[in-house]
This record gives structure tokens, sequence and C-alpha cells, in this order.
């Protein structure tokens, strides 16, 4: 997970200062836009790992073989339509609304059509990755992830290489990179599970089923999709390319800790689902707790000192900091520390199957981030109001929708997720202090600011871990913890 978050991290450093400002700006909007189309892709992988791992708890062979088949099809189908729609709609929206330099209109076209090719090979890839996931091998997930970020690795010492037009260039390595890793998936699968053999099989009963339930993904998804790539559409549409580069490099480094802290949950998804399958309720819920818990820690151990040394940080990643992108970072990962545990919320409503309510609730305050950023850029506002916007909507989903869900319609009290909030809570308080003490008073006693920085560094993950070790997790976890610790160090 390390490994992976880190060479992201440099790919995207030297990708930045290879294309440059502009043509960085332009792959990221132009990007955006396929992103957009394909929200119900994330729609239905959320259904395909969900079903996959209902039949698996269940332990039935032949529904397993329909069910991935079915699923299948619905994706090849997905990947036409939204090829369609982006070859026009997207069009329409890529010549019309962007702000992209005429003389660069030319590469952004042929990287819009490239994007959609990618697109089109990850919606087919999903039954496969979902598949994987279902059958919790996590090992192999992670040693793929790996081989990825290599490959990107060396799509940046390629164009560093070329002389020809590196935006154009780089679209057509992200696609030949997304096409060997559709084929290292799908070989995998094949070789070891039976049912992603492909059969020309599609079940009108379960067909039904997946669509049902993905109905309340889908708008999940589009709200989601509005919120994330509508933003960046938002500021492609009223400011210039630089500004989008802002958000995208503040997006790159959120997103690379909120994926290491998420590879937990992931783990812990396919058996929140399996033991609801298998009637055990009360081991279900265990899982949610622990791992929506433990999401949180462990994005709180991340983003604590990246909020504070954001402006160092990025000067020492990026050379030069673009504007705008500070601030957006520290928003956007204050607003992944708050939704933190949202997946793991979400699973245990998905596990149960009821999703109505949490999927409008979460629509109605999602979409309002939208309109109101538009109508205060129109007013003149500055590129951070829209931080601020999603930051509020994801606050108020995080704190007050998904916990109601869970009351509603998966069984939890709220006394039950009360004592998670307390929890992390209380962790939370324990450890700012020093940390912020350490932020405001080691940098004017040390000479070195390189120094004072890593030791502000330290001083953070020590507090956090020391919070806790000591209020975070109960005496029980500490002894299987150590126990596990000296295993290791015995052997």
């Amino acid at each position: 997970m390390l490994l992976t978050m880190g060479v992201a991290l440099y790919t995207s450093r030297v990708i930045l200062q290879i294309l440059g400002v502009d043509d960085f700006g332009i792959y990221e909007a132009v990007g955006g836009i396929v992103s957009f189309l394909s929200f119900l892709n994330s729609a239905l992988a959320s259904g395909s790992s969900r079903f996959l791992s209902y039949e698996l708890g269940k332990g039935g062979d032949i529904r397993m073989e329909r069910n991935f088949s079915t699923i299948l099809h619905i994706h090849i189908v997905l990947a036409i339509i939204i090829a369609l729609v982006a070859e026009t709609v997207g069009m329409y929206f890529l010549n019309n609304e962007l702000n992209i330099p005429l003389d660069r209109m030319g590469a952004a076209t042929v990287v819009f059509h490239l994007s959609i090719l990618t697109a089109v090979l990850s919606i087919t890839q999903v039954p496969y990755t979902a598949s994987i996931i279902s059958h919790e091998k996590m090992d192999v997930f992670a040693y793929f992830s790996v081989i990825d970020v290599v490959l990107k690795l060396v799509i940046v010492f390629a164009l560093v290489w070329s002389n020809d037009d590196r935006l154009i260039l780089y679209a057509i390595l992200m696609f030949l990179v997304q096409i060997g890793m559709t084929l290292t998936y799908r070989i995998y699968c094949i070789k070891h599970y039976k049912e992603t053999h492909f059969h020309l099989i599609c079940d009108k009963d379960i067909l039904k089923q997946i669509l049902g339930y993905s109905v309340w993904n889908i708008l999940t998804n589009i709200t989601l999709a509005l919120k994330n790539q509508g933003v960046i559409l938002l500021i492609s549409m009223f400011f210039s390319p630089a500004i989008v580069v802002s958000r995208a490099v503040a997006n790159r480094v959120n997103m690379a800790a909120l994926q290491f802290a998420n590879n937990f949950r992931i783990a812990a998804n396919p058996q929140i689902i399996k033991r609801y399958a298998a009637g055990d309720m009360d081991g279900s819920k265990r899982l949610v707790k622990v791992s929506s818990i433990y999401s949180y820690y462990l994005m709180l151990l991340l983003s604590l000192p990246i909020i504070l040394l954001a402006e160092p940080l990025l000067q020492l990643w990026l050379g030069q900091v673009p504007e705008y992108s500070v601030i957006f970072l520290q928003i956007a990962l204050v607003s992944s520390l708050v939704t933190s545990m949202n997946d793991s919320f979400y699973t245990a409503l998905c596990a149960v199957g009821k999703l109505k309510f949490n999927s409008v609730a979460c629509a109605l305050v999602s979409i309002c981030a939208i309109p109101a950023a538009y109508a205060m850029f129109k007013l003149g506002f500055s590129p951070v109001a829209v931080a601020v916007t999603v930051l509020v909507t994801d606050i108020i989903i995080s704190i007050i929708i998904k916990p109601w869900a869970m009351v509603r319609g998966a069984g939890y009290t709220w006394g039950e997720l009360m004592l998670i909030f307390v929890k992390i809570g209380v962790v939370t308080i324990f450890s700012l202090p020093f940390s912020i003490l350490a932020y405001l008073w080691l940098p004017k006693r040390l000479d070195n600011s390189l120094f004072a920085n890593a030791m502000i560094v330290l001083v953070c993950v020590f507090n956090t871990i020391t919070a806790v070790w000591f209020i975070g997790i109960d005496k029980i976890t500490r002894k299987k913890l150590i126990s596990f610790v000296k295993s290791k160090i015995s052997r």
C-alpha cells in the first residue's frame, strides 16, 4: 500500500512537470467528462461485488456462475452505451463548454477518444475485479495494483525521452496500460475461478434483481459523479486550466491517502455481506464497527500531518506549488476524514438491500453543492467556494444522513452508532493539541526547516498512535496486537 501510494504521488509530480500546467489541466478536464458519464459503472460495480459476495456466503456455485455471466453481459452493454453517449453528448460538451485553448483542441479531442476506449475496457473489467474481492484475495489485488503503478512509472520515463506531443502520447500509453491490466485480471480470474469463464447466459431473474438493486446505487453514483467530476468541470468553465490543475493535484494527494486507508475497509466488505447472508447479524455488525473505526484511524494518521504541512509537502513534491492547491488539499483531506466511515456504513446497507432512503437523502444533499457553487462563481467567489460547499454537504451526509439510514434500514440503534462517533471524536481531540503545538513552535526553534517538518510529522504520528492505543481500542484488542507483534519478532 505504501509503495503504490508513493509511486502514484511521484508519477503525478513528474507527469505535471513533463506535460506542463495547461496540458495536465486539459487531460484532467477532458477525462472528467468520461468519468462523469461512467457513473452507471460505479453503481453496477457495487452491485456486482455485493451479489457475488452474497452468493459466496450462501455457498451456491451454480448461482455464482449465472450471477457472474449476467453481470458481465450487463457491463458489456453498459460500455457500449457509455461509448455512444460520450461520442455524442460528450463531444458537444468538449467543443462548446470547456475552456480549452484553441491550439490544443486537436490534442484534447484525441485524448477524449482514447479516454473513452480506456473507460470501455475499465467498465468490462469490473466483474473480474469484483470476483477477486469477493473471494477475498486481497494479496492478488495488491500485487496487481503494484503492477499498475509500476507500468505508470514506465510511462513517465517514456514521456521524458519523447519529443512528440506528450499529451497525446500520455493518453495512448495510459490506454495501453489499461489493456495490459485488463488482460492480467481476466487471465488470473479465468485460471482460478470457474464462474468467470465466459458463457452466453443472461438470467432474467438475476438481471431484474441486480438492476432493481442498482437503481438506488445509480442515483447515489449520479450525485457522486456530479459532485466530484462536476466540480472539475465547473472550475474548467469559469477558470483557467491552471486552477483545474490545482484541484487535480489536491485530489491526487487526497485520493492516495484515502486509498491507503480504504484498503482495510475493502478487505472487510465481503465478510460483512457474507456474514449477513449466513444469518450472522451480530458478526456483520462487529465488522462494520471495526472497519469504520479503523478506516478513520488510518485516515487520521495520514491526513493530520499532511493538513498541517500541506504547503511545504507540495513544495517538496512539485517544486512549484500551484495557486489554491494548498487550501484545496487541506479541505479535501478534512472532507475525506469526515467521510472515511461512510463506505462501511454503506456496505451494511448493501448487505440488507435497504438503499432507497440513503440514496434519495444523500442525492438531495449532494446535488445542492453544484448549483450553489455555480451561483457563487457567477457572483465572483474564488474557486475555494466549491471546496467549502462540498465539505459542508459531506458533513451533513456523514453525521446525519448515513446514521439515520442505518437506524431505519439496517437494524442498528442510535446508541451503537453514537459509540463509534464518540470514540473517534475523543481520539481526534487528543491527537490535535501537541500536533498543533509542534507545528507552531518547532519551526521557530529549529533553523533547518526540513528537520523541523520531519519532527512535526513524527509528533503527529506519535500523538495519533498514542491516542488510538490508549483510547481508540479496548484492552482485549491491545493484548491481541501485543501477542501478534511478539509472535512476529520471535520468528
